[in-house]
């Protein structure tokens, strides 16, 4: 185990010190604030429970990601959708070589994503994190193929109130990638095993109309599970109870990502959601150009109020 320690300033009421750990074994990466972890990025395949089976095994993705309060707000190999992993970037309805290619439900056997490596471990002023590269992998007829590479850059910023990280997905084509039109895809996150209720879960189903999840979703536009479903959003918060107490997760989409706002799948049973600009229809990912995808997340203790949501976005991103 190495261990990097990175001094930052940490504004609160009053100027103090804050230290943001970098703990690294062969198999994680796990970024740490005062010595509480943040988040863990798995480097090497994870293999799921002997209940499932191994084609679901998965590199590349965060999990767990962790509230102040140590409070762990995402799901690894979750029941019902193994094929869902904490935070995760992957696409769901696509053309590849003439082929239909889903690297999202691995368990359909044409496509999955794995990690690569870490290009860079780094420090700033006031952030810490790494650059990782991952290669999403088409399987056509026994052949595994490259079609896409991306780089995610993770950034770490020292905070107490809650947990600021900085996540920029840049996806690339090998060879041209048609994205088809469809329902979900894109940046996925997988909430807390306590949010999963099996019960009114109807795996497969992704039209399923249900009411009695557990936790609940708001929108920068005031939606909810109930109606927020495909609408186009500055910021989505998941929320719900963990071990008798409130937490959750805010993800926030930047200005400049490509079709902002962005639609976003909300699902009606389950907790879990994603950022999907090709809701909105098709397009293509050629050799020579690269979509950028800035997010913000943000885990929360509590309940904050709509009026702190949205002034953390507009402090990330400069608009009024």
């Amino acid at each position: 185990m190495k261990k990097v320690v990175l001094l930052v300033a940490v504004l609160m009421s009053c100027t103090v010190r804050e230290s943001i750990e970098l703990d690294e074994n062969d198999n994680l990466l796990t970024l740490q604030v005062g010595g509480s972890p943040v988040l863990t990025y798995h480097k090497t395949i994870q293999f799921p429970p002997d209940t499932m089976p191994d084609y679901y095994q998965r590199s590349g993705f965060i999990h767990p990601l962790y509230t102040p309060n140590g409070k762990v707000v995402t799901d690894g190999f979750p029941a019902g959708h193994p094929h869902q992993h904490g935070l995760f970037f992957a696409l769901v309805n696509t053309t590849f070589r003439g082929m239909h290619t889903d690297f999202w439900n691995q368990q359909n056997g044409t496509g999955t994503v794995r990690h690569v490596e870490l290009s860079e471990r780094y420090d700033a002023p006031a952030s810490s994190g790494f650059i990782s590269e991952l290669e999403h992998l088409a399987i056509h007829n026994g052949d595994t193929t490259r079609a896409l590479g991306e780089f995610w850059e993770i950034r770490v910023l020292p905070s107490t109130d809650a947990y600021r990280v900085d996540f920029i997905s840049r996806l690339f084509a090998f060879d041209t990638v048609h994205v088809n039109e469809y329902l979900y895809g894109g940046l996925g996150f997988r909430g807390s095993a306590e949010w999963n209720d099996l019960e009114f879960e109807q795996p497969g189903d992704v039209n399923y109309i249900g009411t009695k999840g557990k936790g609940g979703f708001l929108t920068s536009t005031g939606k909810t599970r109930m109606d927020g479903n495909h609408s186009h959003e500055r910021w989505v918060s998941f929320h719900g109870q963990i071990d008798g107490d409130s937490a959750g997760v805010l993800i926030m989409a930047h200005p400049e990502n490509f079709r902002f706002p962005q639609a976003v799948r909300l699902h009606p049973v389950m907790p879990y959601f994603s950022i999907s600009p090709m809701v909105d229809g098709p397009f293509d990912l050629v050799p020579g150009d690269t979509l950028v995808s800035r997010y913000r997340i943000i885990t929360y203790d509590g309940n904050p109020t709509v009026e702190w949501m949205e002034q953390e976005w507009q402090d990330w991103t400069g608009v009024k």
